[in-house]
């Protein structure tokens, strides 16, 4: 009877429960109706907010998560985005969409190469489209990947050619990759459509230019898009003041370079920004801004060699100061063990501590990484002529004269080639 009595209970309770889940799927449903009116509407807040309530009665429906996050894609939530997303791939793992949708939010987060792949598996499961090609190519261009970005770039031109936008990045792409003939053709083009905005067009003029080392023209353009810009340039990118400053310092103009690259690191600090703002500092001979401009680009970025090398080029070997020459060139070799410079300027900074060893050993390896690095056969002629090895160092002064070591600007150099016999 008891056992009876019980079974009947456990019948009850699966019913009610059974009930009860009924009328969470049918609220559900009702809510996704409501989302998907506010989203045709346009009242995207709305239907993030129905959405949700249809998800908390029905957490189990992977299209609502789709849903939600077409909401929030319009909204640039990137981070829920990329949440809604993972749960509805979690659901089901062939929801494209899902897929798509989160390689967006991805990008609006910096991640270009989760972004990529997510783009990538959208097209394998769904088939290729312009959507997809657009997210890969945009992908591949925050990577700084420009040569794997140019060929999505052909293919969505190809589908739709009267895109501006779509040139100006391949342009752009062109430009970074040495291919200025093709990046001339995209100008062109460029400046037959009507929906690109002067300023657009003033800007990657400027860039053009500036790889053309046609300078003077890169200032104009450059200088041009800044006047047009009304000074928002720093809403769009830093990166235009540093370019422009680039321009000025190629044509000469090391004061207005400066003025430039201020600009761009009040907007934002960044390595490259103090790097090449200390390297025009040390070319107007002003090495203690030199040096704090240096030091300030491996504190944001410790993995900037160009800070370490030119710091001790311009600042530690003027000044003796072998031991910090050092430490700075085994930064760079603890980055990247194939530099051969680094080894050769390791190698004159152990020379001026007088460990001739340890000079020999960086010497040696920085030949065989690269035996057309006259710098090193510069000092390994002074390492030889050190010790007494005058036949070494003979032979080792043609091999620097051989790679073109620049001898008028190294005293010592000189002195032990007049010591040697060789004229001047």
């Amino acid at each position: 009877m008891r056992r009876g009595i019980f079974l009947l209970l456990i019948c009850l309770f699966s019913l009610n429960v059974q009930a009860q889940d009924k009328k969470a799927l049918k609220k559900a449903t009702k809510y996704a109706k409501k989302g998907e009116k506010a989203y045709e509407k346009r009242n995207f807040e709305k239907s993030v907010f129905w959405f949700t309530a249809a998800i908390d009665q029905n957490p189990n429906l992977d299209d609502y998560y789709y849903q939600l996050s077409k909401s929030n894609l319009v909204l640039l939530n990137d981070s829920a985005i990329i949440a809604d997303c993972n749960k509805g791939i979690q659901l089901n793992p062939s929801k494209s969409q899902c897929y798509y949708l989160r390689g967006r939010g991805y990008s609006f987060s910096g991640l270009h190469q989760a972004a990529f792949n997510d783009f990538t598996t959208h097209a394998t499961i769904h088939g290729e489209t312009k959507e997809t090609l657009v997210g890969k190519a945009q992908s591949l261009f925050g990577l700084k990947d420009y040569r794997e970005a140019i060929p999505y770039y052909n293919e969505i031109i190809a589908m739709e050619p009267k895109r501006a936008d779509y040139y100006f990045a391949r342009a752009f792409c062109f430009i970074h990759t040495d291919n200025l003939d093709k990046a001339e053709l995209d100008l062109k083009s460029l400046g037959e459509l009507a929906d690109l905005t002067a300023w657009d067009y003033q800007f990657i003029q400027g860039l053009f230019y500036l790889r053309k080392k046609e300078f003077q023209k890169s200032i104009i353009a450059f200088d041009s898009f800044v006047t047009d810009t009304n000074g928002y340039v720093h809403l769009l990118s830093p990166d235009i003041y540093w370019y422009f400053s680039n321009a000025y310092h190629a044509n000469g103009q090391l004061d207005s370079a400066i003025i430039q690259i201020n600009k761009a690191i009040d907007s934002q600090e960044s390595a490259k920004y103090y790097l090449d703002r200390g390297n025009y500092y040390a070319e107007l001979e002003d090495m203690d801004n030199a040096l704090l401009d240096y030091s300030k680009a491996i504190e944001l970025d410790s993995s900037t060699t160009g800070a370490y090398n030119n710091r001790t080029f311009y600042i530690w070997f003027p000044q003796k100061k072998f031991q910090n020459a050092v430490q700075d060139m085994t930064a760079i070799i603890d980055l990247d063990q194939y530099n051969a410079y680094a080894y050769s300027n390791r190698s004159y900074a152990y020379y001026g501590l007088k460990d001739f060893e340890h000079a020999f050993i960086d010497a040696f390896k920085s030949v065989e990484l690269e035996k057309r690095n006259p710098y090193v056969y510069k000092n390994l002629a002074l390492l030889y002529f050190a010790i007494g090895e005058k036949e070494e160092a003979t032979n080792a002064v043609k091999g620097a004269l051989n790679w073109g070591f620049p001898v008028e600007s190294d005293v010592e150099f000189q002195t032990v080639m007049k010591e040697l016999g060789f004229e001047e």
